[in-house]
């Protein structure tokens, strides 16, 4: 038979535990999200391990924590891949590049796309299973009335 707690801050003010409770949602927020900071790292492509390493927590408040990294755009274009899709100049008439076998011009490139590297969304879901497991370990430090 499940038990329903309705109004658990209510309750929780009641006892005087709200700095209690503060210590402890801190204390889980923090480890999840490095928890997950670091399983996003694990997965990361790592070319140059600079990607993997530029996921951080970015904010914290007393109720959430940001995981994140500055690099948004590669984040994307890792996670998702993109389709083929023609590269055109932005700020001349040309495209210009030069290689071993010298400089080259074209109006336009045909670029192949870029395959998905999945490593967010594959570690989110290796995160979600564990959270409650850390949630029961974090509540049990905090309060050793709970058995």
């Amino acid at each position: 038979m499940p038990i329903v707690v309705k109004d658990l801050d209510k309750v929780i003010k009641g006892l005087d535990f709200e700095k209690s409770v503060d210590k402890l949602t801190q204390d889980i927020l923090v480890t999840l999200s490095k928890m997950l900071i670091r399983m996003i790292k694990e997965k990361a492509p790592k070319k140059s391990g600079e990607y993997a390493e530029s996921w951080v927590i970015q904010n914290t408040s007393a109720k959430s924590v940001t995981v994140g990294t500055p690099k948004t755009k590669l984040h994307v274009f890792l996670e998702y891949g993109t389709a083929a899709h023609p590269i055109t100049p932005k700020r001349a008439s040309v495209l210009r590049w030069e290689d071993e076998s010298g400089v080259h011009f074209a109006a336009y490139v045909s670029h192949t796309g870029f395959p998905a590297k999945p490593h967010v969304r594959p570690a989110l879901k290796r995160w979600e299973k564990q959270v409650p497991d850390v949630i029961a370990g974090k509540v049990k430090k905090h309060w050793k009335i709970v058995k």
